[in-house]
């Protein structure tokens, strides 16, 4: 069995990084491990010692626009399509329309996925 290859993904291009590193992660045998703007950023990330995957996981979720984001996150509190409407005084359609959105954009199946990137962020949707 060969070594992962651990990568840190570097541009400053949002899409191209995301695209970049959904490539990446299709193959077997190599982990991005974090995604940087730019060389200064990375040299940061790596020397700095942060923690790679909370800062790869914040990076993601700032693919979205901002009501994006926030359902994103009644989503990792664990918060029900029509909880979320009530806490955002949004309509159900449209949390449905968010969720979809998010799903689409960040590349992922379901809720759950979404939850755990929350998590990995360690961000919170507040009380």
């Amino acid at each position: 069995m060969a070594d992962t290859v651990r990568v840190l993904v570097v541009d400053d291009d949002a899409v191209v990084r995301f695209g970049l590193t959904m490539m990446l992660r299709g193959a077997p045998d190599v982990e991005v491990v974090a995604e940087a703007g730019d060389g200064a950023e990375a040299i940061a990330l790596v020397e700095g010692g942060h923690d790679t995957r909370a800062h790869t996981a914040r990076r993601r979720l700032g693919l979205l626009a901002d009501r994006e984001r926030q359902v994103a996150l009644e989503i990792g509190a664990g918060r029900s399509n029509a909880e979320i409407a009530a806490r955002r005084h949004i309509g159900l359609a449209t949390v449905k329309t968010h969720v979809s959105a998010i799903l689409a954009k960040l590349d992922l199946n379901n809720r759950v996925q979404v939850a755990l990137l929350v998590h990995d962020a360690d961000l919170d949707a507040g009380p």
